[in-house]
Parts: C-alpha cells; structure tokens; sequence
C-alpha cells in the first residue's frame, strides 16, 4: 500500500474522538454495563463480637468475573453528568461499569469519582482506590479521588465495580470525570467505551495461545497445547487432545508434558515414583491406560522405535577446587557448569537394567535413532581453546547392542545437528558453510563466510560422502528437520527474509518447495511418522500470534484449527504494514518494511524509529518480542525495520558481509535505507529520527551515532561498545566472535577491535544516547554500557544509563520488562516527540 492509497484508507478508519484540548476535566458520558449480580447478605456465624457486614464488603470478591462475559449493554450518562443505576429489586446486587480513556501525550491527573455508592476503581485491572462509606442522598454523595497516571497514546481500561442495595434511601447514581494535573490540562484526552486498544508490551505476553501441536503416528489425532498468562504470577498449562478429520475433542484436560508413543496411537505422560519416573501409555480413542515403564532414572530421555529401550542423560559434575581460590583453565571454565559432562545411557524396557554408552572428556548429545532402532547417532562436542573455531564435534554412529561406533564426520567446528534417513543409509546434517572443509560455502568474493547461516549436507553412512544441499539455497535452516519415511523428504523451517516458512527438500530430484502457510513465521510443526500428507504447525505475524493450522500437502489447503487470541486480536488498533525494499548505492537489493500508527494520516509529520537486526538473524514479522514495530507505531511512530547486509536468509554472499565488518557495509545499508525512506514518506520528520537495537544491534545504534548526525535520539540495550572487552569478557564473546571476526585477533587486527569499536569514537557521539544493560548479563557484560557512558559523560553528552536489577541479556521478569518498555518510549517521547515529562516522571532531578 502506498501514501496515495493510505490517503484513501485513512478517511475510511474510525479514529479517535478528541474530546478538548485545554480541557480542566474530562467528562466521562458513557460506560459499557455489566448484568447486575445479585447477592446476599452472608449468614451471621460470629455470636460474640457481633460483628457487622458491610455492603461494601462486598467489594472484596469478584462476582462479576471476566467482564466480556457478563456485558449487558452501553449507558450513558444525563446532561449533568449522572449515570443512574436501576436500584435492585431486592437484597442487593453489583454492577460493573467499564470505558476507556487515551491521551494524546503522557498525562498525569485525578480519576474523580461521585457517588452515594460503596465503588472500587480499576485502571488496567489494577485496583488504584476505592469508597466504602455509604450517603443517604445524592447531594450528600462523597467525592474520592485517584492519582492516575496515561501514557501517550495508550489505551487505558477504566472499570469501576459499584454496590447497590434494595433498602438504600439515595437513587444509585455515579459520576466520573478526569481532572488533569496542572501541567496536562494542554493535551487532547479521548473517553471512549467502544475505543479499540493500542498494542503494548502486555499483549506481547498475556493472553491464550497455542504454543505447539503435535500429531499421531498415523496423523488421525493431534495433541494441542496451550498456555494462558493471567498476570505475571498467573500462567497456566494446559493440552487437549482432539481428531484431525473432525475436530472433535476427545480429551480436554490433558497433561501439557504429554507426547506420542513411536508404535501406534498412544499417548505416553510420565508421574513421579520415588524421585524416580514412571511412564503410562493411553491409547487413542479408547483411552485405556497401562504403565509402560516403573521408575526411570530420568525424565529427560528419548524413546526408540521400537519401544525396547529408552536413551537418557547421565549428568556428571566436574571436578572443582575446595578453597576460596579457582584455577581458570580454559576460556568457557568461567560459566557455571562447564565442567560436568552428559553421557547417553541406555535403559533397558523389559528387564530395567541402565547400560552407559558413552564416557570421556566430551558431552554427547543424542540426534537420532535408526528406524529398526539397532542404531543412535550423536554428536560429541568439546572445546579446543587452542585452535580455531574453539569447538570440535564427531558426529558418531553408535551399534546399541555391540557399542560399536563408527565415525560419520570428525573434528567438524560448526555441525549443529543430523538425523536418519528412513533406511538409515543416508544422514541428513546441518551447520556452518565451512562444515565438511567448506564443502558448501558460497559467500562470493568474501574469504570467510557467516557459519551462522546454517547449511543442509547429505551424508553417504557407507562411503562417508558428502554432498552439500543448500549451497545455493538462500534461506538458512532454522531448528531441526524431519525426515518423512512415507514421502521420503525432508521438512525444515528456514529464515527467508523477514519470515520463516516451511520447505520440504526431495533429496532425489534436489527440489526445494516452499510449503503454503498462513502465517509470516512458522513456531513449531509437526508431521505423523507414519504419514505424509498433513503438516500441523504453529505461527504469528505482525498482527496475531499463537495460532495453530494444518496444512493438506496433497491439495495445498490450509486450515485454521485453534486461534485463542483472535478475539483479542480484533480488539488492537493496528498499523498498516508495507514491504519496501530499495536498491542500494551498490545494486544490492536491501529488504525493509514500514509500519505506519494507527489511522496514520499522510498529510501529517511524524518521528521515525528505526531498528535492525541482532548478531545476524534476521528481523521477522512477530508480536512476542518488546521489539515488535507495532509496540513502537501504536505510540504514534513511523517505524522502519530494515534487514541490512549481513543477515542471514538472503544467501551466503549477503551473510558474509557480517565476518569481520562490526558495522562496514551494514550501517551504510542503514543509512541509506533512511535516506530513500525519507524521500518516498514525505510525512517522516527527518528531523525527528530516532534508531533502537539490541545486542550487536545495541553496538550498531553505537556506531550509527559515532558515525552518522542522523538522529535525534538512540537506544542501546546491551550493546558492545567495545570490542576487545566484549571479545574477553563475555561468556560468549570470543566465541561469537569466531563468526563476527573469524580468525581475527586483537593482536593481529588491532584496526578492526579499535577503531569499529563505539568507545574509540566516543567523541563523535552528539546523538542524545540511553543505554540499557541488565545487571548480571553474561553475554554481553554491563561494562559494555558503563564504559561508554564514562565516556560520554566526561564529554558532556547527553547520556542515561539505566541498569535492571537481577536481569541477565534479556528482560524476562515480566514487571521490570514493563518498566524497562516505558523507560524506552519516554526517552524517544522526550526527544522525538518534544515531550520530556513522562521521562521526568520516571526519572525526577
């Protein structure tokens, strides 16, 4: 969609009623209303204090529930301002009334509230006050008042739950009206029941959603989870299991942990016996139950084909020096645990007896079984500090019954995985371009390609053969592939571009097809081991998320079989999205999409956020992340996401512009991107450019602004500001590095740990900076921030920097990420949109 068309688009939306500017209050006229519940008085059980229940007891207990299920209708109030309620029949009853309030900047103000009624008040389902008295009259009704505070441009859901009694001498009558602060009185306020809901960081998080599916053997049934977040403290975990063909549920209260059995349709799900697990099987649909296996070593095992034994972990604890003293030995000694070791065991179905079958100074991960189920693979992995790229992997095919093993591949530094073809012949591996002595590295004119750009091989087990599949496939593998034995092809999500779809590659005509979806990115799938024609999987985009749909590889169709968040979906005011690609300075084509606010209006200025990628990966059409576009458009912004060169998902040549760059080349793209945007949005302020990023994309908001009088404000989170330290310090940094800056050292490419690091340019920052770092991050370590803003600090820039307390590399606690979102929105308010209060509210002199 282009501005001419959104011109049209525009006047079509409903947007926003202002109410006033100046406004000394801001009345509130209508109110969605709840059916009455009536109540009674609770029988008198205390004959010794005698104690009295008071009608505004009742506001202890939730009697109306979820709101949207108990909604009777829209009221409004008299020409005074008054809502009357009708008075209960008899006894007494509550009665809930609901609206919603936006301010077009941060407000700060009073909620009043008058009423002869006892009345509780909840702002975002938070309780911020409430009145217990009860008046005679309606001239005698008592005012309170509550501090409540509007950020800009969001939705705020007022609902006041009210008590009313059948013998009460005043009509029940409530009026309510915000009274803006001072300060605030100069902005536009809108009360609206029927307003929709701007995105937030809460619905990255709240609310039902489907998280996986996973199909029968013989693809009939399917075993859908969920999870539901209440609140922080509030989430629950539930499955279902239910027929593919019609729906039907057969069980709607399953065990969220519950799996498919590998031989017919049995539903296996383990309970605790002893500190020990026992495994019970329910077959479907007769739903007959029976203990499979008594008192397993281990809940964090595999199950064989054929359903003779299981392989399970064996956790063995390194050894550790006793005394306040500890010797370092290697760069990775430094993280927790490095030193245990994982072996496979085996253990034995039918007679109980564990067996080790592996040992040693390496961790063995399993990857797959062969289908007769004589066979395992696994790959063990240790660490070659000396040597580059500091991790060697075997990928090892293991004989269960002699512990035979033959060696696949050896001493391979980026194999992520592998898994069987149906007869065990072939082996199906995937990892870095220069896997297999570079078998499959296509990265043009650049020396070293992106080993994050994960490729596909082909494995000959008899010969040892090996045959790269994806070299020039540009999408990069993304988790780990199937390999139908009904079809004979392989499924695999891939990252290409800003989605991640599903393929299947047919390893005899070298096809890659690109499997029709529903959504923008692919979460989880699942196909039947014993089928090939149906494909559950699980997605989202920029406008809804936990979806689940099954795809009929046979017609093509797509089905939507659960979207629990689609009623609250259709409640978001979203921003329209384009796909604006250009052709950069050096004819390279750079991917881009625009996110417009809500009833975006061309004829208008408004400020621009940018963001880009982390470490490599590419940008994607998601909502689950603080870092969703429409988090940024829904406060009015234009938000421009671009996937600058060294992403991967482009192809090997375009990824490889990351290796040993640390900003050439990418900040360029991002800068141009800008410019070309600017000149086809004439509503960007280009005055008013603000660029956000996180990780190497915290770094690359550093360097943008050590580079480039381009914006007028920046965020970093967990950014490298320096290279050398962060290559040091971090758990991760010299490994990370070993993609970044591949086969570069600081001794023997001082230039590039230097002079591309942001605090070797700290003097060429003018760009108004706020630098976030959780305070025990171990990847990318707080010094990273503290050094840059000394820096800036001694220079006298303006520069904030906020650590979170307890936080490692990202913000998961749910209350102090919320803190953490506004913290961000108030800085680009401050400076993008001219609005330094609700900074000064959060952060006073």
């Amino acid at each position: 969609m282009r501005v001419s068309t959104l011109l049209a688009t525009a006047a079509a939306l409903t947007a926003v009623s202002w109410i006033s500017l100046y406004a000394e209050s801001v009345k509130f006229n209508e109110f969605d209303k709840s059916k009455p519940v009536g109540i009674l008085t609770p029988a008198f059980g205390d004959t010794v204090t005698k104690a009295k229940f008071n009608l505004a007891d009742f506001l202890k207990y939730d009697f109306n529930g979820d709101f949207t299920t108990v909604a009777e209708g829209t009221t409004a109030t008299d020409k005074k301002g008054w809502l009357h309620l009708p008075k209960p029949a008899q006894n007494a009853e509550i009665t809930s009334l609901k609206t919603n309030i936006r301010a077009s900047r941060y407000a700060k103000g009073k909620l009043s509230v008058t009423s002869p009624l006892p009345f509780e008040v909840m702002a975002d389902g938070k309780s911020i006050g409430k009145k217990e008295s009860v008046e005679d009259s309606i001239s005698d009704a008592s005012n309170k008042k509550f501090d409540l505070e509007l950020q800009p441009q969001y939705t705020t859901e007022i609902i006041i739950k009210t008590v009313s009694a059948h013998d009460g001498k005043a009509e029940p009558v409530i009026n309510v009206e915000f009274i803006p602060d001072e300060n605030f009185k100069q902005i536009e306020y809108a009360v609206d029941p029927a307003m929709k809901k701007r995105f937030s960081i809460k619905t990255t998080v709240d609310g039902p959603r489907v998280t996986s599916a996973k199909l029968s053997p013989d693809g009939k049934y399917i075993i859908t989870e969920y999870s539901h977040t209440f609140d922080p403290k509030n989430v629950k975990h539930w499955a279902e299991l239910s027929e593919v063909k019609t729906g039907n549920v057969l069980n709607a209260d399953l065990n969220p942990a519950a799996f498919w059995m590998p031989k017919g349709n049995k539903i296996g799900y383990l309970e605790n016996n002893d500190d020990k697990w026992d495994i019970y099987t329910v077959s479907v649909p007769t739903m007959t139950r029976s203990l499979f296996a008594a008192k397993i070593p281990s809940k964090d095992f595999e199950i064989a084909p054929d359903e003779s034994y299981i392989i399970y972990y064996e956790n063995v604890e390194g050894i550790t020096e006793k005394g306040p003293l500890r010797r370092v030995k290697a760069p990775d000694d430094r993280i927790p645990g490095n030193r245990n070791r994982v072996y496979l065991m085996k253990y034995s179905i039918r007679d109980g007896i564990a067996q080790p079958l592996t040992s040693g100074g390496s961790n063995t991960i399993l990857q797959d079984f062969s289908a007769d189920s004589r066979k395992i693979l696994f790959l063990s992995t240790r660490e070659t500090p000396d040597h580059y790229p500091f991790y060697a992997s075997d990928l090892i095919q293991l004989d269960v019954n002699t512990l035979k093993t033959d060696t696949i591949a050896a001493g391979e530094g980026n194999l992520a995985g592998a898994i069987y073809s149906p007869d065990a012949k072939q082996i199906f591996a995937w990892g870095g371009p220069s896997s297999f002595n570079g078998i499959g590295a296509a990265q043009g004119n650049h020396s070293i390609p992106n080993d994050f750009d994960t490729q596909g091989y082909i494995i000959n087990v008899a010969d040892k053969s090996v045959k790269p599949v994806t070299k020039d496939f540009d999408p990069a593998i993304n988790g780990t592939p199937v390999w139908n034995p009904v079809n004979g092809e392989i499924f695999f999500r891939a990252y290409d571009k800003f989605y991640t779809p599903l393929y299947s590659y047919n390893p005899k005509t070298d096809k890659f097809t690109r499997l029709k979806s529903d959504v923008d990115k692919v979460l989880t799938f699942s196909i039947g081991d014993n089928e090939g024609r149906y494909v559950a999987y699980t997605g989202q985009s920029y406008t809804y998320a936990g979806a689940l749909y099954l795809l009929d590889l046979k017609t093509g169709k797509n089905t939507i079989l659960e979207d629990p968040l689609k009623e609250d979906m259709q409640d978001v005011d979203w921003g329209n999205i384009e796909n604006r690609p250009f052709v950069a300075s050096d004819g390279t084509t750079i991917d881009a999409n625009v996110i417009y606010p809500p009833h975006f209006d061309p004829t208008k200025k408004y400020p621009m956020i940018v963001y880009y990628y982390g470490g490599t990966l590419p940008s994607d059409r998601t909502i689950g992340t603080p870092y969703t576009p429409q988090l940024f458009a829904s406060r009015d912004y234009i938000v421009y996401v671009i996937n600058p060169s060294g992403a991967i998902g482009y192809g090997q040549e375009f990824s490889a512009r990351h290796v040993n760059a640390w900003g050439k080349r990418t900040a360029d793209d991002i800068v141009e991107g800008i410019k070309n945007i600017c000149d086809e949005i004439p509503a960007i302020n280009k005055d008013k450019i603000g660029c956000l990023g996180a990780s190497y994309g915290g770094f690359m908001t550093q360097y943008l602004v050590s580079h480039y009088d381009l914006f007028a404000a920046a965020v970093s989170h967990a950014g490298i500001s320096n290279i050398t330290s962060y290559w040091g310090e971090g758990y991760w940094g010299y490994s990370y590095n070993a993609v970044a800056a591949a086969k570069s050292y600081p001794w023997t490419n001082p230039e590039l740990f230097t002079v591309q690091s942001p605090l070797f340019n700290a003097d060429k920052i003018h760009t108004p900076l706020l630098l976030l770092h959780g305070e025990v991050d171990t990847n990318v370590p707080i010094g990273e921030s503290i050094q840059l803003f000394n820096a800036l600090k001694i220079l006298g820039r303006d520069v904030e920097l906020i650590t979170v307390e307890g936080q490692n590399h990202i913000i998961l606690d749910y209350e102090k990420r919320v803190l953490w979102h506004a913290t961000i929105m108030a800085w680009f308010a401050k400076w993008l949109q001219d609005d330094p209060s609700w900074w000064n509210s959060i952060y006073p002199d």
